[in-house]
């Protein structure tokens, strides 16, 4: 804190603590904040806006520049230390959902329990370096633990989107020397990811932009069916679950071609693909979307 003041950020207004917060939170997992930041979040106009950025520059002097050409507040990548200990999981739930300010305290307005959690399986410094590579279009390179392979040597990344699917936080990117068969785009965990390093000035080409990734940009239409082999029980079970009208059969949605391998785990499809004798809630009627 600046020696010049004497207030501590803990005893802030609420009010304050939830700007300084957005502020401390958008530099450190975006890169950057802009005057219409706040106006967006709290409804400020350019003058209060500013008074916020001053009184953070109180607390934390040496976070935030300034880039006159961008009229922006940029992350001080060397000095910065950050307001507020934000756990990676959280700032990744905010950055996919929007920031929530309730969250910012451990008050649940409803008793709340999390089962199965992970300890220290994220790390929110390291998360950040990946969060703020995708908002500022730019790449990182690491060494990445992949489960499919024995490759753990350096990758070039381009990440441009996060992927959650109830349990595990992934993103999409571009692997600048993908091998092998198979698109470069794929997704990536962040838990995996080691040894990350920013390459700010190093922009994806237009080969490695999201909008060449056509498995993230096609959506694909499902014809699910309750599988053949489920009694009438489990088929009730599992209408119910899937909140289905009685006696039906079919269930129509479409989801990210990308993204399909996710579902047909976790609603456990049937797609040709997989052992027969495993347990089934679906058979994928028109498996020739999954070719396109």
């Amino acid at each position: 804190m600046n020696e010049n003041k004497t207030e501590r950020f803990e005893d802030v207004k609420p009010i304050d603590y939830e700007r300084l917060a957005y502020v401390d939170f958008k530099l450190f997992f975006t890169g950057t904040i802009k005057r219409s930041d706040m106006k967006d979040m709290f409804d400020l106009g350019d003058a209060a806006a500013s008074k916020v950025f001053s009184r953070y520059k109180d607390f934390r002097p040496d976070n935030m520049d300034y880039a006159r050409q961008q009229h922006t507040n940029t992350f001080n990548r060397g000095a910065f230390k950050p307001l507020i200990e934000f756990g990676a999981e959280l700032a990744l739930g905010m950055l996919a959902n929007g920031f929530n300010k309730n969250k910012l305290t451990d008050r649940p307005m409803q008793p709340y329990a999390r089962v199965g959690k992970v300890p220290n399986q994220l790390n929110s410094y390291e998360v950040a370096k990946i969060t703020r590579a995708i908002s500022g279009g730019y790449g990182i390179k690491c060494n990445y633990i992949s489960n499919h392979s024995g490759n753990h040597d350096e990758r070039v990344l381009f990440p441009f989107a996060l992927v959650f699917d109830g349990k595990t936080w992934m993103f999409r990117a571009n692997d600048r020397f993908h091998t092998g068969d198979g698109s470069p785009f794929k997704h990536f965990h962040f838990s995996r990811c080691k040894n990350i390093v920013e390459l700010e000035k190093e922009t994806a080409k237009d080969h490695e932009k999201p909008i060449r990734d056509k498995e993230w940009n096609m959506q694909i239409p499902l014809l699910l069916r309750l599988h053949d082999k489920l009694t009438e029980k489990q088929k009730n079970d599992i209408r119910y679950e899937f909140c289905m009208d009685e006696n039906a059969d079919d269930l129509v949605l479409t989801e990210k071609l990308s993204l399909y391998w996710i579902l047909s785990r976790q609603w456990f499809i049937d797609d040709g693909k997989r052992d027969e004798n495993s347990f089934y809630k679906f058979k994928l009627i028109n498996r020739d979307v999954l070719s396109i």
